[in-house]
């Protein structure tokens, strides 16, 4: 005989917060649809009473697996190496813990490594956050012949142009650092990019080239990086040897900003009295450097957060405006 157990059930929590069972249902699964005031109540009840949703009964009856992918086109060492991806993590878990979904993590182990593609067409996934991606690379290719919801954080490849996105806008935040450098009479100017197969690394070295052109100041100092520590230190070494009047350095990602600072300073050069140095990300863990940096805010945890929203209003037929843009800000500190 099958022993009765006294786990509390939907009808339970339905009961304890006052609402019906489908409002219960809707608030749990995280829907748009429910009032803050019935979704407060409604988890207000689960905590209370300890329910559990019964997520293989709730996929069988839905035809949904209940799990939400995050794919990064980069290599683990880089995922892990960049406090961006870290922030970005957060906002997404936040959301899918809350609208009690899985969270499916694909990284690629290699340069060359495609298999979360078949991943993909298996039926284990209800839908796509994408949080960095290259322009050339098949991931947007093969989602885009895919029937999911999909979300990119950043703006997304030409494969995808019309896919759902939220993004800082990269071209305007790269103009607002070159002006900010010229504002401080700086005129020899560099930049050390980003990855320029990347949809931001080749947005904000454009905004910047253009706010220089217009301003009649040379925007030839161009040095590639790929938003990490070490090729920002290896270009800003290329820059100083070659540029070492350089008065004002845009290092296009805050991680990048150490290694251009640590160069600086092995060169015997210091900040800011000698160069500027802005960054771009506004990262609690970069920031803070021993002089403190000027930077532009990324909010990577909001954009993760709006992103993955947006894939589950898609799943649940709620999504309206596809984009959002999010303006950029200057965050001034004692480096520029």
């Amino acid at each position: 005989m099958r022993r009765k157990t006294n786990a509390p059930t939907l009808d339970d929590v339905a009961l304890a917060a006052g609402v019906s069972r489908a409002s219960a249902s809707r608030a749990i699964r995280g829907e748009v649809r429910v009032s803050p005031e019935v979704l407060e109540a409604v988890q207000r009840a689960v905590k209370d009473l300890g329910y559990v949703p019964n997520r293989a009964a709730r996929s069988l009856a839905t035809q949904r697996a209940d799990a939400i992918t995050v794919i990064f086109t980069e290599t683990v060492e880089h995922v892990f190496g960049d406090p961006f991806f870290a922030t970005t993590m957060r906002g997404i878990s936040e959301v899918l813990d809350a609208a009690g979904k899985q969270l499916v993590l694909l990284l690629r182990t290699s340069t060359h490594d495609h298999t979360h593609i078949g991943y993909l067409t298996a039926g284990h996934t209800d839908g796509v956050v994408v949080v960095s991606h290259r322009t050339d690379d098949e991931v947007g290719e093969a989602l885009a012949a895919l029937d999911l919801p999909v979300a990119f954080v950043g703006r997304p490849p030409q494969q995808m142009s019309t896919a759902n996105y939220v993004d800082t806008d990269n071209k305007a935040g790269g103009a607002l650092v070159a002006n900010h450098l010229l504002k401080q009479g700086c005129r020899k100017l560099a930049i050390v990019t980003g990855n320029l197969e990347m949809p931001a690394g080749i947005d904000r070295l454009e905004g910047w080239r253009q706010a220089l052109r217009d301003a009649g100041v040379d925007a030839s100092g161009v040095y590639e990086a790929d938003f990490t520590v070490t090729t920002a230190y290896e270009a800003t070494l290329r820059l100083l040897e070659e540029h070492p009047d350089v008065e004002g350095i845009f290092a296009a990602s805050d991680l990048m900003a150490m290694g251009v600072a640590r160069a600086v300073e092995e060169k015997g050069k210091s900040i800011p009295d000698d160069i500027r140095l802005v960054g771009y990300g506004d990262l609690p863990d970069v920031s803070e450097m021993r002089v403190p940096l000027t930077t532009v805010v990324n909010p990577g945890v909001e954009m993760a957060r709006l992103a993955t929203r947006m894939v589950l209003d898609e799943i649940t037929g709620d999504l309206v405006d596809g984009s959002i843009i999010v303006p950029p800000k200057l965050i001034v500190r004692q480096s520029g």
